[in-house]
């Protein structure tokens, strides 16, 4: 019987759905705005957002998030359409975790708050699977975030949150991030796409 050695070069297929990430804007750096809105093209299934640096303009900001289905005209506030869960390791201080479930009106990314000052902030990766024709629950637009947050000391403050958006059937295309209290002073960003 012979055999199949499968390298990056072979196992690579071309044609539609089966590219990779490809840059869609960014990189990106606003300073001072109250928050920052991305549309979500509908010719692409899965989104990155890749942030840099973010740094709140008041101390001990929590970082959030929120969806539109209407191409960013409005954003979804309502309590009963976010379910997520945060978890993560605040140094010293041990493990923590935050759990929601229809709750709040928005999609939880930390529970750790981040600093204001230069040394301080964070960083993370959002990834976002909108609720595109083929997915298993007709209700979920699901979304990670994996990321950091920075300090003055040199201790690991690790995070990770999942969370899912109902919406009655709609795909979310658009995206919202901001801060729980007052704006963001600096944010340098990239979002990447995968085509349907």
């Amino acid at each position: 019987m012979g055999s199949i050695t499968r390298t990056i070069a072979n196992n690579l297929t071309t044609g539609k759905g089966t590219g990779g990430f490809e840059k869609l804007s960014g990189p990106t750096t606003a300073t001072s705005v109250s928050v920052v809105d991305l549309t979500l093209s509908t010719d692409y299934k899965i989104f990155k957002l890749v942030i840099d640096q973010i740094e709140p303009a008041v101390d001990g900001g929590l970082f959030r998030c929120r969806f539109s289905v209407d191409g960013g005209s409005s954003f979804i506030d309502s309590a009963n359409t976010y379910s997520w869960v945060t978890q993560g390791v605040a140094g010293s201080s041990g493990d923590y975790t935050e759990h929601n479930s229809k709750a709040t009106n928005y999609g939880g990314l930390t529970k750790a708050a981040l600093g204001d000052q230069g040394d301080e902030g964070g960083a993370g990766v959002l990834e976002i699977i909108p609720n595109r024709s083929g997915l298993s629950n007709v209700k979920g637009n699901y979304y990670n975030y994996l990321g950091y947050r920075q300090d003055t000391t040199n201790t690991y403050r690790g995070m990770v949150s999942q969370g899912k958006v109902e919406t009655s059937g709609n795909d979310i295309d658009a995206v919202r991030v901001f801060f729980d209290n007052g704006n963001i002073e600096t944010i340098t960003y990239t979002l990447y796409g995968v085509k349907n």
